[in-house]
């Protein structure tokens, strides 16, 4: 069952698999891309891949956006704000255990945030978790010109070969209908990356992640938690007028 926020004009559909938003408006207009399925792939809303993103190895489990199809507890709920909580299971390719704690949140001005924080709990594993956590958000093209400013740069007409590009908190997205400022805070860094992606002319996604592509066991580029350890990461959409 959807868990509905509402604040003002705007309101957002949340899912507890995955802490998904399915879709999020303002006076009834779509901000994201609003979530289907397409010949069997679940496309649009906005959601946290954990514990990371591309595969990093071929047979790994558990799946590279583990979390984006599991099941999660809901931990609070008001009118403007939802969290929940989930671990993952230790497997023979990922033998870390992690606490997955996510907040969707409506904010001032219809805005909305979403902030996952990834803590290891202890799990008897000596060696460090690697993790790579982004947020996959889509946004509507519709088959019109669209684009993306971060850093003074403009980029636009992405392909379904990934094109990452330098971070800062910042990106201006400018969709089919709205100008949606989009920016970030936590933990991210100067290693951190945008991604740009599509695969349709209906959509095109920028994704925020912690590290690089391929960073994964990476000691220098890449992201490890330690016992204990945990990172957090948020991510705001504030359409403008």
């Amino acid at each position: 069952m959807l868990i509905t926020l509402k604040s003002g004009n705007a309101t957002v559909k949340v899912s507890p698999v995955g802490a998904a938003v399915e879709r999020y408006t303002i006076c009834k207009e779509d901000i994201f891309y609003r979530q289907r399925t397409v010949k069997d792939v679940i496309v649009g809303g906005s959601f946290p891949c954990a514990p990371f993103l591309p595969r990093p190895i071929r047979d790994f489990s558990p799946k590279v956006d583990w979390l984006q199809d599991e099941p999660m507890k809901l931990m609070r709920r008001t009118s403007n704000k939802v969290s929940f909580q989930v671990l993952n299971k230790k497997t023979p390719t990922f033998p870390w255990v992690l606490q997955y704690d996510v907040d969707v949140e409506l904010v001032s001005q219809g805005c909305l945030t979403t902030k996952l924080t990834m803590k290891r709990i202890y799990d008897y594993e000596k060696t460090l978790a690697p993790i790579n956590p982004c947020f996959f958000p889509y946004f509507p093209s519709l088959g019109k010109d669209y684009s993306v400013e971060i850093g003074g740069n403009k980029y636009a007409h992405f392909s379904n070969i990934p094109l990452e590009v330098p971070f800062k908190n910042n990106a201006l997205i400018k969709t089919a209908k709205q100008t949606i400022l989009m920016f970030t805070a936590g933990d991210f860094t100067a290693d951190s990356r945008y991604c740009l992606w599509t695969n349709s002319a209906e959509y095109f996604c920028v994704k925020p992640k912690m590290t690089p592509l391929n960073s994964y066991a990476d000691t220098k580029r890449g992201k490890f938690l330690d016992k204990g350890e945990s990172v957090t990461m948020e991510c705001y959409f504030c359409p403008l007028p």
